[in-house]
């Protein structure tokens, strides 16, 4: 753009409308058949009473090259976390274990 603007003025205008460095935020990738299923299933449980609905916690394992795989970061404004630019794809490589 031909600007001659020293790196702490661009972190200083950057902050001041809070932008923020940040690891990008991970999202498993979904096949438009599973975004189908998951809105099925919002769409049958909407007037769900869920005080009354136990919920589990889950944990991921997954195997494969883990060492070689670097997190990105990105610059994302207030609400735009979820922004495909800003997303990390999970479970690009190797096997993954549910447990």
């Amino acid at each position: 753009m031909g600007l001659d603007v020293c790196g702490l003025t661009v972190k200083r205008v950057l902050t001041e409308n809070n932008i923020y460095r940040r690891k990008a935020t991970e999202k498993p990738t979904l096949s438009p058949k599973h975004k189908d299923a998951r809105l099925a299933f919002c769409l049958q449980y909407l007037y769900q009473n869920w005080a009354e609905v136990v919920f589990t916690d889950e944990s991921y394992f997954e195997t494969g090259a883990l060492g070689r795989r670097r997190a990105r970061g990105v610059l994302p404004c207030p609400g735009e976390a979820y922004l495909p630019q800003n997303l990390n794809r999970k479970f690009a490589q190797g096997t993954t274990v549910m447990f």
